[in-house]
């Protein structure tokens, strides 16, 4: 989905989360499970595509806690983050995420 700038950018994530976009719209998304051998997550999908939307630097893991990130370079920009263990999406900063998460 090239036409995605940041303006729209939010509605984009939006739809992407409400289940009113598809990740398959993607450019990266389609390019990616082309060379998959298993179809990723449906989760991994939306956070690629989502990388996508953001021009970020690619989704990443955090190794403390089971969450997943778009990397925008930046330890506490607001990103967006999906909590595997509690199976959800979440605008934050990795940094304070991680942070919160230690304090539980």
């Amino acid at each position: 989905m090239n036409n995605v700038n940041i303006k729209n950018a939010p509605l984009a994530i939006r739809k992407l989360l409400d289940g009113s976009s598809s990740p398959y719209d993607f450019d990266s998304v389609k390019r990616w499970v082309n060379e998959c051998y298993n179809t990723p997550s449906h989760y991994e999908l939306v956070m690629e595509a989502a990388n996508e939307v953001l021009v970020c630097f690619g989704v990443e893991a955090l190794g403390n806690v089971s969450a997943v990130y778009c990397n925008t370079g930046d330890t506490y920009a607001t990103t967006l983050i999906y909590d595997l263990e509690n199976d959800r999406y979440l605008w934050s900063a990795w940094g304070d995420f991680v942070e919160q998460e230690e304090k539980v």
